[in-house]
Order: structure tokens, then C-alpha cells, then sequence
């Protein structure tokens, strides 16, 4: 909240609403795999938006991420990547990479890679003031599944993923602006507590090329380290999608 983030950053949290589908069209389509191309332009910040999916006969559909912006000046981006949202049964997760605890680009050197499972909800730190939580670095793959064991896994292709599965939504997390500062007047007041975020009707997933560093270099107003701040540029990244039985 310090360093305004809720403000240089609100063009990025506002870009999907103006999402427009400007192609939709199958490229390629023979016994072996189904591809169909999705375009998109973001007004909001003048960029475009491309999304392949390869559709494969045994079940997995590969997905390719491709964003172009265009020549606006646009502030650092928070988040690269793409959000699932899945039925509320999908409550558990498996996943091998950083782990067992939160781990983010400036923050994962104490979290050893490997093979770990739990619920979502017991991913999700309730801090005082909601905001980021949960996240996995460096995921090889990583599974969200129901009671049965039966769900969808996603893994990485060429770029290792950071991810992360919620019981609510990125919005229930955003910072909400009250009338009022503190004390110090740097920090501004806000008008949403953790005790306001509950379980939802649905699970969200986030799979993600990158994620900006957390920071915490003070409480307030330090900005995240340069190294792991994301500039607008291209960005390209893939994964792959399927089925899974974990107990089969």
C-alpha cells in the first residue's frame, strides 16, 4: 500500500474487462491434433493477446500464451499469466516444485523443491490485510483435485510455472480504499480485513509465466527489488492441460 501499488498498477487489474475477441478460428485440424487460434485486442492498454490451443486425441490440450503490447507507456506489470476457475469440490492440490510453504520470485530460497500435496485452503496464509498468498514457485507440474482424486494437472513446457489455487477470487484479495490515512499518512486505510475473505463457491487457479517479487524490504513503502520487477515487453510461455486420477 506504500509504494501506491493499488494505484500504478490498477491499469493492469482493469485490462481484462476490456478484452475483445477479434479472431477465433481452427489453423489446423488432421487425425493427430486439433489447433484453434484465439486473438485478442486489450484496449485498455493497447495490446494484443494471442491464445493457441493444440487439442491432442490422447487428452491433453497444450496451450500457448503469446502477449504483444503495443506502444502505450504502461507501469510494471504485477502478473503474467492466465486464471482457471473450477467447480468448489477441487479443494486439494499435488504439485512438484518449490514447497511446502508460500514461495515467490524474491522468496523461495527457503523453500525446497519437490513433491507436495494439501488442501487449498490450508495454502492461503490470512494475513491482517488480504493480499497475495500461496503461491508456488518453480512448478514442474501441479495437480486440483476433488475428494475422489479425480481432477486436471497442469505442466510446464519449456519455462518453469508459478502458480497458485484459492477458495475465493483475485478480487476478494484487492485493496479497497477507505476515506481516511493513518497515522504516518503514508499508509491509506482500508475497508477490507481478512475475516471478510471466505471459502467461495468455486476454486481459482492461477497458472503463471511470472509474478513481480513480494518485496518487504520495510512494511510500507520499500518498492520490490529491480531484478524482480516485470517490465511490459512480449511474453510467450506454454503448458499442458489434462485429466488426472491421482488414486487410480
Amino acid at each position: 500500500m506504500g509504494n501506491k501499488m493499488h494505484e500504478w498498477a490498477a491499469v493492469w487489474r482493469e485490462a481484462a474487462n476490456y478484452l475483445q475477441l477479434v479472431r477465433c478460428e481452427v489453423i489446423k485440424s488432421t487425425a493427430c491434433a486439433a489447433i484453434i487460434e484465439s486473438r485478442f485486442r486489450l484496449s485498455k492498454i493497447e495490446s494484443q493477446l494471442t491464445l493457441t490451443y493444440s487439442i491432442f486425441p490422447q487428452g491433453e490440450v497444450k496451450i500457448d500464451y503469446h502477449f504483444t503490447p503495443g506502444k502505450m507507456q504502461l507501469p510494471d506489470i504485477p502478473r503474467v499469466g492466465m486464471t482457471l476457475r473450477m467447480p468448489q469440490e477441487f479443494q486439494y492440490m499435488c504439485w512438484y516444485g518449490c514447497g511446502p510453504h508460500d514461495s515467490y520470485w524474491d522468496r523461495k530460497s527457503g523453500a525446497a523443491v519437490g513433491q507436495y500435496c494439501g488442501s487449498v485452503w490450508g495454502q492461503s496464509y490470512l494475513y491482517p490485510r488480504p493480499q497475495e498468498t500461496g503461491n508456488k514457485a518453480d512448478i514442474r507440474w501441479m495437480s486440483v483435485v476433488n475428494s475422489e482424486g479425480a481432477g486436471l494437472k497442469v505442466a510446464a513446457v519449456d519455462e518453469l510455472l508459478s502458480a497458485s489455487v484459492w477458495q475465493f477470487s483475485q478480487e476478494d484479495l484487492d485493496f479497497k480504499l477507505k476515506t481516511g490515512s493513518s497515522a504516518s499518512g503514508l499508509v491509506p486505510n482500508v475497508s477490507k480485513h481478512s475475516y471478510d475473505v471466505s471459502p467461495r463457491d468455486f476454486t481459482t487457479w492461477n497458472i503463471d509465466l511470472l509474478q513481480m517479487g513480494v518485496g518487504g524490504d520495510d512494511s510500507w513503502g520499500a518498492p520490490v527489488h529491480e531484478e524482480y520487477r516485470i517490465k511490459p515487453g512480449e511474453f510467450r510461455y506454454s503448458f499442458i492441460i489434462k485429466g488426472v486420477s491421482l488414486f487410480k
